[in-house]
C-alpha cells in the first residue's frame, strides 16, 4: 500500500511549498523595507542613553540595575522607533532560536546514558533527531545551527545569521536529490510510484524557493561566488558517498535514502536499510558538516579580507 496519498501530498505541498514561499517573502521583500525603515534617521541628535558594552547595551532596562557604564550621549534618533526596535530585538530573537535549536540538539537523545561503550558512541554520533531510523542525525542539524550562529556574529546581523542555515540546506537537499533518484531509478520507473515523484518535485521547488531567496537577499553582504568552493568541495564528497559503499560492496549506490517508495518499505518516509550501519551514517553526517564547516570557512575568509 502506497503512504502516500493525494491528500498527504496536498498537505506536504501546502507546509513544504508555503513555507519556502514565506521564507523567500521575507528574505527579498519584507527583511530589507524592514531594516531600511529600521535605519532611517531624524536630522538632529538627541541625548540617549548608552552602555560600551554592546550585549548590556542590548539589554537596555540593565540601566535601572545600577549596572555601571550606562551614560548619555548626543546621538542619531530613529525615525521609525517601533520599527527599529522590531529590527534589533527580531534579530535577537533569530540568533536566540538558532543557539537554542543547537543546545536542545546538543543535549537531546544523542547524550542518551548507556551503560555499554560502544552504544553510548553511537547514539552520540548517529542519533536520529526524531527517533526514526531514517530521521536526520543530530550532528547534522547541529551543524547547520552553529553555522547560523557563526554566520550572524561574523555579519553582526541576525537576520544573515538564519538566511544562511536555510542556504546551507538549499545546497545538500538540492545537489543530494538528482544522486538518490540515479541511485533508486529502477524503484522510480513504475507507474504506482508517480505520486512519490509529485511530492519529491514539490520538495525539489521548495529547496529551489530556499537557494534562489538567499541569492537574491538584497542585504547579503557575503558576495554568492564566496560559496563556489565549499559547493565544489560537496559535490566531489557526493561522488565519494555515491560510488565508495558500492564499491566496497554489499551497499547500493548512495545506501542511505529518505526515498517515498512503498517498494522498500511502510511508512510516510521509508526506514533505510542501512540505519544502523556506521559507513552510511558516517557518510550522512560527514557530508552535513563538511560542507558547513567549509561555508563557514568561506564567511571566515570573508571576514579576514575586508579587515
Amino acid at each position: 500500500m502506497n503512504p502516500i496519498t493525494i491528500d498527504v501530498l496536498v498537505r506536504t505541498a501546502e507546509y513544504e511549498l508555503g513555507l519556502s514561499a514565506a521564507f523567500f517573502v521575507a528574505l527579498v521583500y519584507g527583511i530589507p523595507r524592514l531594516k531600511a525603515k529600521a535605519d532611517a534617521m531624524w536630522p538632529h541628535l538627541k541625548l540617549r542613553w548608552v552602555h560600551p558594552n554592546r550585549i548590556v547595551n542590548f539589554f537596555w532596562p540593565t540601566k535601572y540595575l545600577g549596572i555601571k557604564g550606562w551614560h548619555q550621549e548626543e546621538r542619531p534618533y530613529h525615525r521609525y522607533l517601533k520599527l527599529w526596535i522590531l529590527n534589533y530585538y527580531g534579530q535577537g530573537f533569530a540568533c536566540l532560536m538558532i543557539e537554542l535549536v543547537a543546545a536542545l540538539l546538543a543535549t537531546s537523545v544523542g547524550l542518551i546514558n548507556h551503560t555499554n561503550l560502544p552504544y553510548s558512541v553511537y547514539y552520540f554520533l548517529f542519533a536520529r533527531a526524531n527517533g526514526a531510523p531514517n530521521g536526520a542525525h543530530i550532528d547534522s542539524y547541529l551543524s547547520v545551527a552553529l553555522l547560523g550562529v557563526y554566520a550572524a556574529w561574523v555579519t553582526k546581523d541576525g537576520w544573515f545569521g538564519a538566511a544562511m542555515t536555510g542556504f546551507a540546506y538549499a545546497i545538500h537537499e538540492g545537489l543530494w536529490l538528482p544522486l538518490e533518484y540515479a541511485a533508486y531509478l529502477n524503484y522510480y520507473l513504475n507507474t504506482s510510484v508517480l505520486i512519490n515523484i509529485a511530492r519529491d518535485l514539490v520538495f525539489g521547488g521548495s529547496i529551489l524557493i530556499v537557494g534562489l531567496a538567499f541569492w537574491k537577499y538584497p542585504l547579503r553582504k557575503i558576495p554568492m561566488p564566496r560559496f563556489k568552493k565549499p559547493i565544489l568541495i560537496y559535490m566531489v564528497f557526493l561522488g565519494i558517498w555515491y560510488y565508495v559503499p558500492y564499491l566496497i560492496g554489499n551497499y547500493p549506490f548512495l545506501p542511505i535514502t529518505t526515498i517515498n517508495n512503498p517498494i522498500l518499505g511502510l511508512g510516510v518516509f521509508q526506514e533505510t536499510p542501512w540505519y544502523n550501519d556506521w559507513l552510511t551514517n558516517g557518510f550522512e553526517v560527514i557530508s552535513w558538516i563538511l560542507l558547513c564547516a567549509s561555508l563557514a570557512v568561506s564567511i571566515y575568509l570573508w571576514k579576514r579580507n575586508r579587515v
